[in-house]
């Protein structure tokens, strides 16, 4: 078991995860393969301050960060642009039968995979996380108003990573001009095939090392702000194609 894979339940899957597993990544690849996809850098106006401290740690590893609601159509983008091109993609799965079944899916695309979440086993998994950024390079790809919501509100994880690693902070918006909502809390949208996908990275966020719990708060509240703006600045960028 690898250092990314610490954590992970030792409960029995049942017997068609490894079957659901492969069909889901045949699903995957046919779609993936379908999209195209437009970037575009974010306006100077939605970038975040530099809140970088002079001893901050530097990395080069990112802290990818995007809505729920938008995992199915960042998938590609992370894996063929950052995973092949930069550093690996690291992702964190939840420690329950679900989870298992996501990473049994994802792991065969060479992502680093953290079992935990927010609501079990969470510390562990921020020391996960921890090892996989300060020893293995790895970027990772964080949903921070996961695993259950509320829906769009950012919770602290991302940016109390970022603080104990020193890695940097990278909003991005995604909207896909046709696709699916499913019915899930997060009400995530899935492209359809041949759909375009935009995509708007915004600035990196330097977070200090040192940061008291009302300005974490603060920092947090204006990273929602950002991913919200983004998104919306991707919805514009599909109607002008």
């Amino acid at each position: 078991m690898s250092s990314s894979d610490r954590g992970e339940s030792n409960a029995r899957s049942p017997w068609w995860h490894p079957p659901a597993a492969f069909l889901g990544r045949w699903i995957l690849r046919t779609l993936w393969g379908t999209y195209r996809y437009r970037a575009a850098p974010a306006s100077a106006a939605s970038a975040p301050t530099d809140l970088r401290d002079s001893e901050s740690v530097e990395t080069t590893s990112k802290i990818h960060l995007c809505w729920h609601d938008q995992t199915a159509l960042c998938g590609p983008y992370f894996i063929r642009r950052i995973h092949h091109h930069s550093s690996p993609l690291a992702l964190m799965t939840s420690q329950s039968r679900d989870g298992e079944l996501v990473t049994r899916c994802l792991r065969p695309f060479g992502l680093q995979i953290v079992r935990g979440s927010a609501t079990r086993g969470g510390r562990d998994a921020l020391r996960a996380l921890y090892r996989v950024v300060r020893k293995e390079g790895a970027s990772p790809l964080i949903l921070p108003d996961g695993p259950q919501g509320p829906l769009h509100v950012v919770k602290p994880g991302a940016v109390v990573l970022s603080q104990m690693t020193g890695a940097p902070l990278i909003p991005y918006g995604f909207a896909a001009r046709s696709a699916w909502t499913l019915g899930s809390w997060d009400r995530m949208r899935l492209a359809k095939p041949g759909a375009k996908i935009a995509i708007v990275r915004g600035d990196e966020v330097m977070v200090p090392r040192e940061l008291p719990d009302p300005e974490r708060d603060a920092l947090c509240d204006e990273l929602g702000q950002t991913l919200t703006d983004l998104t919306r600045q991707a919805t514009a960028l599909l109607g002008e194609t």
